[in-house]
């Protein structure tokens, strides 16, 4: 899958910060790629992270679409591979996605799912 889909995470370091980035999908990993902005001036900036976090090491993705903006939540079954996501808490990530992409959001999650389910189906 190629598509990407810009997401948002907001609230980081108490409201000081805002994470920004891309989700993507291959055969194997969802994969994040983030950096995180001072919310004060938009001046300071941490480097781009990368996390891939493989199909089988995922419990749930679901997306959620609201009237302003739309969400997806991943929940993972090992910690380590995600810790270092902003606001990352008991095994989930919640990630804000704008309206306008929530088509590509869908499907993307869609796709994700079906990865998932053959990768468990395979052990």
């Amino acid at each position: 899958m190629k598509s990407a889909v810009p997401f948002r995470i907001s609230n980081v370091f108490m409201g000081l910060g805002e994470t920004e980035g891309i989700l993507s999908a291959d055969d194997t990993d969802l994969k994040l790629e983030f950096r995180t902005v001072d919310t004060l001036a938009g001046i300071l900036k941490s480097a781009v992270n990368e996390v891939k976090l493989p199909f089988d090491g995922i419990e749930e993705i679901t997306f959620r679409k609201g009237w302003f903006d739309c969400s997806l939540l991943i929940r993972v079954a090992e910690m380590r591979p995600a810790s270092v996501i902003p606001n990352f808490k008991n095994g989930e990530i919640v990630l804000s996605v704008a309206r306008k992409h929530s088509k590509a959001a869908a499907e993307l999650v869609s796709f994700a799912q079906f990865r998932r389910s053959a990768s468990k189906r395979k052990k």
